[in-house]
């Protein structure tokens, strides 16, 4: 016993003493109603946590709904008249721009506070965002507010991505973290069906009912285990781990590899210039990068107005309305492909489908702006032919184009500087994506909208084989 280190010591005191010593490997013995019934319940604690990325969902598409109040009432909750001319990509584009401190101050403060806290916090900004966007009377304060809201959605995106990742079992992670992807989505579509009638203020307040929610569950949330043991904390860290990974599971294992995968970590931001890290900072960068240029969180952001644009004869709303629900769909369906094809697969699939669908837009609306408006034929196809696209690109944006990145972006790196990593590559997204939001009307007047498309269309056909040179294949892997 003398030669054994402290921790070392410790786990076998609880080996012989308590229930943690139990420790059959990946849960062997474990019946399979067990087993579901263990993963129903873990998969429980992520759809709680999942509302801080539900949040994030209301956020993105709020946009849409604010423009399109906008035009039909131009009034606040206290009867003034706002006018957002000439900064209406800034509605969009704060939150981006707003996220980028989010994420560092969440990166910087995550292993200190824990997950769980991080999270608590960035709640109360999503609450304070929600209240300044309906409450203030001035499009000003509206566009402050909004900054506000990108400072919890930069926060979430760090804290719940890792926080689901560390929970998870190895071998359903990808399905829990499409999870999150999921409640991104339910955000979108509750937003704008919302909106569809009702005035934004009333879509605003009502909306804070999602932060409020998801920090009132957080009280009754445990922390995440391999925080714990990081920390210092094992005792607490092995009681969540058997809540999580069953009786059956060898924790043992789990704790040692916690230590080992974080060893060369303790000081986080300096071991992110180590070469290796610096290389899957780079790669996971460059895929946000390609995921952002896509230009599927513009069509998101922007669905009522690209249909105008594309020349469609559907209500604008309603064809956004269609296509998130496509989107959920589709969600559900990568929800269940992740873990069995693998994240690079899903991620062929879904840059396949949007280079295509958006090659055929912008081929369509090229062809639509030369022909004849007295042409029956042009005029049917510029009723579907831009729904059907957006569809099927939503489709691939769904399956994993969107979600996947954010996935790997917690498996190629461990417990220790996870969170830092992730503010570096979450900061690349970011500034990606605020560029593509807050380009959209100068890129639609420079290229035309054809144009646009176009460029989408490319972009996304050059990411499959970046991602089948670049991208290593992390399913089932232990993340430490």
């Amino acid at each position: 016993m003398e030669n054994m280190n402290e921790g070392e010591h410790h786990l076998a005191v609880s080996e012989s003493k308590s229930p943690y010593g139990c420790h059959t490997t990946k849960g062997e013995g474990e019946s399979p109603r067990a087993r579901r019934r263990r993963l129903l319940q873990q998969l429980g604690k992520v759809m709680r946590a999942s509302l801080g990325m539900c949040l994030i969902g209301s956020l993105y598409t709020f946009p849409s709904v604010l423009l399109s109040d906008a035009t039909r009432h131009n009034t606040t909750i206290y009867g003034n008249t706002i006018s957002f001319d000439g900064r209406q990509d800034m509605i969009s584009s704060l939150v981006l721009l707003g996220s980028l401190p989010g994420t560092w101050l969440t990166g910087f403060l995550s292993m200190k506070l824990g997950r769980r806290l991080s999270m608590m916090t960035n709640g109360v900004l999503g609450v304070a965002g929600w209240l300044g966007t309906a409450l203030l009377p001035s499009a000003t304060g509206i566009l402050v507010a909004r900054c506000v809201s990108g400072l919890a959605v930069g926060g979430m995106s760090v804290a719940v991505n890792a926080y689901v990742a560390e929970l998870s079992d190895p071998e359903v992670r990808g399905m829990m973290s499409m999870a999150l992807n999921l409640a991104i989505m339910f955000g979108q579509l509750l937003t704008v069906s919302i909106g569809y009638n009702a005035r934004y203020f009333l879509v605003a307040l009502l909306n804070t009912i999602i932060p409020t929610a998801f920090i009132i569950f957080l009280i009754w949330m445990p922390e995440s285990p391999s925080v714990l043991v990081l920390r210092g904390e094992e005792e607490a860290g092995l009681e969540v781990l058997l809540e999580l990974r069953g009786r059956h599971a060898d924790l043992k294992a789990e704790v040692k590899s916690y230590r080992d995968m974080n060893a060369a970590s303790e000081r986080a931001w300096r071991s992110l210039l180590h070469p290796p890290v610096l290389k899957s900072l780079a790669v996971i960068s460059t895929l946000f990068f390609f995921s952002s240029f896509s230009g599927q969180l513009v069509i998101t952001a922007n669905a009522s107005k690209i249909f105008e644009e594309a020349g469609t004869s559907l209500d604008g709303n309603l064809s956004a309305i269609i296509v998130m629900v496509v989107q959920i769909v589709a969600g559900i369906c990568g929800f269940f492909l992740l873990d069995k094809l693998g994240r690079k697969k899903v991620l062929y699939i879904g840059f396949l489908l949007i280079s295509v669908s958006l090659t055929v837009m912008a081929t369509h609306i090229g062809k639509t702006q030369q022909a004849s408006a007295s042409d029956d034929g042009v005029e049917m196809a510029g009723g579907w032919l831009p729904l059907a696209c957006l569809v099927v690109s939503q489709i691939g944006s769904s399956l994993g184009v969107n979600g996947v990145p954010f996935l790997l972006s917690q498996e190629y790196f461990p417990t220790a500087i996870r969170p830092q990593a992730n503010s570096v590559t979450l900061t690349m997204w970011t500034v990606a994506t605020f560029l593509v939001l807050q380009l959209h009307t100068t890129m639609v007047k420079g290229l035309t909208l054809a144009g646009l498309y176009g460029f989408y269309a490319s972009v996304s056909a050059l990411a499959i084989p970046f991602i089948a040179f670049c991208i290593r294949e992390t399913m089932g892997e232990n993340v430490g």
